[in-house]
């Protein structure tokens, strides 16, 4: 019979298994402590604030943007057979999605909900141009987002303070 107790550290390993909580690398009560040393959990947290800025940052301007120039943003909106409601929802989307990201408040949604908008964005307007010089880079908007709804905010957010488990 095969020993199997160095296979079961790898999958919920630190930071890289499925088992593990968002609340640091591997849980917060310490269980299954599979090598997680407090600087992997800190890392693990400065990484996901370093990419929640930066999706701040892209989507609050991108928002702001939108905003500022409504009559611009509705004709194109339209040039894809969309209504002005569409791009005013849009605009609130990013927005709110990117502030939601800088505070790490409700950060799952707002990755989910900036996934959802990448995903219409790449699909009504990037597609048909390809990839390099067209949907890279809200590809990379697309999987960032939705690998913060997926894996949450980190340590460094409020959410961490509002939605406890």
């Amino acid at each position: 019979m095969q020993d199997t107790s160095a296979m079961k550290g790898s999958e919920g390993s630190c930071c890289g298994g499925a088992m593990q909580s968002d609340a640091g690398c591997c849980g917060s009560r310490g269980e299954n402590n599979h090598g997680c040393t407090p600087r992997k959990k800190m890392m693990k947290s400065v990484g996901l604030l370093l990419i929640r800025l930066g999706l701040a940052a892209v989507f609050i301007a991108h928002g702001l943007a939108k905003f500022s120039e409504m009559g611009m943003t509705i004709g194109f909106f339209g040039t894809l057979g969309l209504p002005a409601v569409v791009a005013y929802a849009v605009a609130a989307g990013e927005l709110a999605a990117g502030v939601a990201m800088l505070l790490g408040l409700f950060t799952r949604w707002a990755g989910a909900l900036i996934a959802v908008i990448m995903l219409g964005a790449m699909m009504l307007v990037k597609f048909k141009a390809g990839f390099l010089g067209g949907y890279e880079f809200d590809a990379m908007l697309f999987f960032a987002a939705l690998g913060i709804a997926f894996i949450g905010p980190g340590k460094y957010s409020l959410d961490k303070g509002v939605m406890k488990k």
